[in-house]
């Protein structure tokens, strides 16, 4: 019981679980539009299961389930990395003016309580209220969170594909569940990219932070 309650509060392990499931639902979509249509073999029918896994069947599966692992991670750099770096680029410094307006010059926002909770950006909180920030433990913590984020928003992806194969192949899973779904992933995308761009701005907000504690102490 307690196992099975830990494994429910591992956000690491559903995420790792969920990403067998969707990327597993992709490839047996595909296997069936490429060769034929599967049956699953029973547990106790072991000449099977042998012939399976010694006959080459086992290793094709795999190589397809792995090549779409990869692809799917090829798509995030498309849709999720490519779109943050023309941000960046084009209104990174629009970008950081505000935050470090809205996290340090404005008052009513200046405490650190005013951060937005997150398990990728928590350290963003952390370091706000550190007296000595090294430059390189910032680059770090930058790259951690956008490591983390985008795994999220494989994820993301992952089951946007799974879900779009559900909604065409499960009979009850109507265009209001499929709506609904859809609309909860991009919104979450979204999420994931200003969670994304604040990781990225959050160096300078905690430098300008800290310059402004400092003017205030020396004064």
């Amino acid at each position: 019981m307690n196992e099975l309650l830990n494994l429910a509060l591992d956000q690491q392990k559903i995420r790792g679980i969920l990403n067998v499931i969707f990327v597993g639902s992709i490839a047996s979509c595909v296997f069936e539009l490429l060769f034929f249509k599967y049956s699953v073999i029973e547990i106790s029918d072991y000449k099977s299961i042998y012939s399976f896994f010694i006959s080459g069947h086992f290793i094709v599966s795999f190589a397809l389930f792995y090549f779409l692992w990869i692809l799917t991670i090829g798509l995030k750099m498309l849709f999720f990395d490519v779109p943050n770096v023309f941000i960046t680029k084009k209104f990174g410094p629009r970008i950081r003016s505000f935050l470090i307006w809205y996290y340090t010059d404005n008052s009513k926002y200046s405490s650190k309580s005013a951060l937005p909770e997150s398990k990728s950006l928590d350290w963003l909180i952390k370091s706000s209220s550190e007296a000595d920030v090294e430059e390189s433990r910032l680059k770090k913590r930058t790259i951690q969170s956008h490591r983390s984020l985008e795994s999220d928003y494989t994820l993301i992806l992952r089951a946007f594909i799974a879900i779009t194969i559900y909604f065409n192949s499960i009979e009850y899973f109507g265009w209001i569940t499929y709506s609904i779904c859809i609309l909860i992933l991009l919104f979450m995308w979204l999420l994931q990219i200003l969670k994304y761009q604040l990781a990225e701005a959050a160096p300078h907000i905690i430098r300008s932070n800290q310059e402004a504690v400092d003017k205030n102490t020396s004064g």
